[in-house]
């Protein structure tokens, strides 16, 4: 597992570290301190194979549209948001640390030999003089470099040519790794993981975890209308009811037990994970995620606004080892971030002392 994580120029980060990691990590702080950019740059670090992770990222944000100058893609309007000020002349750099061993994820803006650029401190940086409209075109290519201790052992392009993304993915062993955005469900990969499932003949399982939402909770099923597919349930009064009209909570919920079900020595990233959920099943919620986590060898991120999610956390580990559990509170001092660790007892005596946590 990672033992800690150091974020520099992502998205509104300038620079964040979360030290003293453990298996199921809950991440907090006021609106706009990075803390869904946290989940979003460990994905990136872990997607070695995919080179497209850094647009999917702004689609889940809703940032979909791509200016075009002179019938040609603009970089800077694709990719610039995930620097952070917009500042596509630096590097975003994505460092963790695993048994000793130290890894970094560098992305930057760069050119594909059209344009000139100058190499500072080490690195590739576009030469300010040629970042102008006209001339920030398709010549221009996100290059994602993965290092181990120090040294490059992968890259990782994408570029426009003829209106179209490329990607050159990078050829490195890949950590399994599920994000489950807060305002994206992603009901395809919940069709294909529950279709394993169903499979590996697990759908009792899944069922017995799901009855914290609904008790009469009987089965559920796979259909089709048509040749779409959806999720259905049973709840014992002799009708499949969609899982779409069952509550978002639910849904939720199930994305979140398929992912840690067949998760395998991966890494688990949940963003606003009570979105949907009453108080009252949040502890077993916690339960669920730490026991499969524990028994699949996942790590968890999770990041939350609610009071009642924490406390929640809080009395779900409070018999768990030392180590299972660890509590971030990211806070902004002026322009600066940091980030307070709190193991269980620590996060207990603020709690009984009444501090604000979130």
């Amino acid at each position: 597992m990672f033992s800690s994580l150091r974020i520099r120029g992502f998205r509104c980060i300038p620079e964040v570290r979360l030290d003293r990691l453990g298996r199921i990590n809950l991440i907090a702080g006021e609106n706009n301190v990075g803390k869904t950019s946290v989940l979003e740059g460990l994905y990136l670090l872990l997607g070695h194979n995919d080179a497209f992770k850094p647009t999917l990222l702004n689609q889940w944000r809703g940032w979909e549209r791509v200016r075009k100058t002179n019938d040609t893609v603009t970089p800077g309007e694709l990719w610039g948001w995930l620097f952070h000020n917009k500042d596509v002349k630096s590097s975003i750099l994505i460092d963790t640390e695993e048994d000793k061993t130290a890894f970094q994820l560098s992305i930057r803006l760069e050119s594909r030999g059209a344009v000139a650029f100058t190499r500072e401190n080490g690195g590739a940086k576009i030469d300010e003089a040629v970042l102008t409209p006209a001339d920030f075109e398709s010549q221009y290519q996100l290059a994602l470099d993965y290092n181990e201790n120090g040294k490059r052992v992968a890259r990782a392009t994408t570029w426009f040519e003829d209106d179209h993304l490329k990607l050159e993915p990078a050829e490195l062993k890949q950590r399994p790794a599920v994000i489950l955005p807060s305002s994206f469900l992603n009901r395809k990969a919940d069709f294909d993981t529950f279709s394993v499932v169903m499979e590996k003949n697990r759908e009792g399982e899944l069922v017995d975890a799901m009855r914290v939402f609904e008790p009469r909770l009987k089965r559920i099923d796979l259909l089709t209308t048509g040749s779409s597919p959806y999720l259905a349930t049973d709840i014992g009064d002799g009708r499949r009811i969609p899982l779409t009209l069952a509550g978002t909570g639910m849904q939720r919920f199930l994305s979140i037990m398929l992912a840690s079900m067949e998760l395998r020595d991966g890494v688990l990233l949940i963003d606003e994970i009570e979105n949907g959920m009453h108080h009252s099943t949040l502890n077993a919620v916690w339960e669920a995620i730490h026991a499969h986590a524990a028994r699949h060898n996942n790590q968890v991120f999770a990041t939350t606004h609610s009071h009642d999610c924490v406390n929640a956390a809080w009395s779900a580990f409070d018999s768990m080892a030392e180590g299972e559990f660890r509590y971030h509170r990211i806070e902004r001092n002026g322009n600066a971030l940091r980030a307070v660790t709190l193991n269980h007892g620590e996060l207990a005596s603020m709690i009984m002392s009444n501090y604000e946590v979130r």
